[in-house]
């Protein structure tokens, strides 16, 4: 099914903390209105690339395929979702042109959007935005940060359908302002696989993520409740690979990180469009310094398997229990 553009005027959705005015609808977002664009979403009639782009950085996926290319395009950035779709940048990231490759469903080009070229608007924008999943605690908001793989949208919705709030999925926004940085929610859903998806939270209303793979994209419903307002982040903790669970084996192993190692670690999970710009990455290693200083951060190593996960949340609510004491004190 074809992208279609809308036939008057735009349709306007906020996400992360910040608005874009769309060509096209976003059926898992709800409109807003009065709210001013921060960026446009267009879908060109014409390849928005030149023949030859000059590619300056591409990340590729576990299977050692090429996933996503970066160019640099007369004032802007090209992305390049090799066979599904290029996204054209504007420089100050107010304006994103999408040519979708023949065949490329609908569906396939919001979650490219949404998931992938929206943080590195933002984040060009200057927005502090990490590969993060998050969720609320009575303390405040944990982030969990990690590589694609290693199973965050599964722990986060662990702790959703276990009464937890659900601040973001894949993409979390940090404000800073203030002495107490903050999770900014984004889009309401989380993107499960189906054993995940039927073990957690049951199959009711998920649909599909994209066309190319079997995750699904679960929506707010009772059992998954979704946060509405800014959250205080009060710990962030980055994925290890899951380990083989043992007989009496704990559920989880935590490693708090020395602040050099923290800054490394956030730096590692940050959204960028310009990876090689001296001054955009002089500016985000200040913000993300200063973050460190301000936000725990531990190395955190799961037991693997759907089973354990009870467990897993319990070892993360008791190594959280000092903010939890200092907020039921205040």
């Amino acid at each position: 099914m074809p992208a279609r553009a809308r036939p008057s005027g735009r349709w306007i959705y906020r996400v992360s903390g910040a608005s874009f005015a769309s060509a096209i609808a976003f059926p898992e977002l709800t409109p807003v209105r009065g709210a001013r664009p921060q960026a446009t979403l267009e879908v060109a009639a014409r390849p928005v690339a030149p023949a030859r782009p000059a590619w300056y950085h591409e990340w590729t996926g576990a299977n050692g395929i090429v996933w996503t290319r970066l160019a640099r395009v007369g004032a802007g950035y090209l992305l390049r979702f090799p066979r599904l779709a290029d996204f054209a940048i504007s420089r100050d990231a107010s304006r994103v042109r999408m040519w979708p490759r023949p065949g490329t469903p609908v569906e396939t080009l919001r979650h490219l959007f949404l998931n992938q070229v929206w943080p590195l608007v933002l984040a060009e924008r200057g927005a502090i935005v990490l590969h993060a999943s998050a969720v609320e605690t009575p303390a405040g908001a944990v982030a969990f940060l990690g590589a694609t793989g290693l199973g965050k949208s599964t722990l986060a919705a662990s702790f959703a359908v276990s009464g937890a709030a659900l601040v973001t999925d894949d993409c979390l926004r940090v404000e800073t302002r203030g002495r107490q940085p903050r999770a900014v929610p984004g889009h309401p859903s989380v993107r499960l696989w189906p054993g995940a998806a039927r073990r957690l939270a049951g199959i009711v209303e998920a649909g599909p993520v994209a066309h190319y793979t079997a995750k699904l994209r679960l929506p707010a419903t009772a059992r998954l409740r979704f946060a509405r307002r800014p959250v205080p982040l009060v710990r962030a903790y980055v994925l290890d690979p899951p380990s083989r669970p043992q007989p009496g084996g704990a559920a989880a192993r935590i490693t708090p990180l020395s602040g050099r190692a923290a800054l490394a670690a956030l730096i590692g999970h940050l959204y960028r469009l310009d990876v090689g710009h001296p001054a955009v990455l002089s500016r985000d290693f200040e913000r993300l310094a200063d973050l460190a200083a301000r936000l725990p951060v531990a190395r955190l190593r799961p037991a693997r398997g759907l089973a354990r996960l009870p467990d897993v949340q319990r070892a993360v609510i008791e190594d959280i229990g000092e903010e939890l004491r200092m907020k039921n004190e205040e």
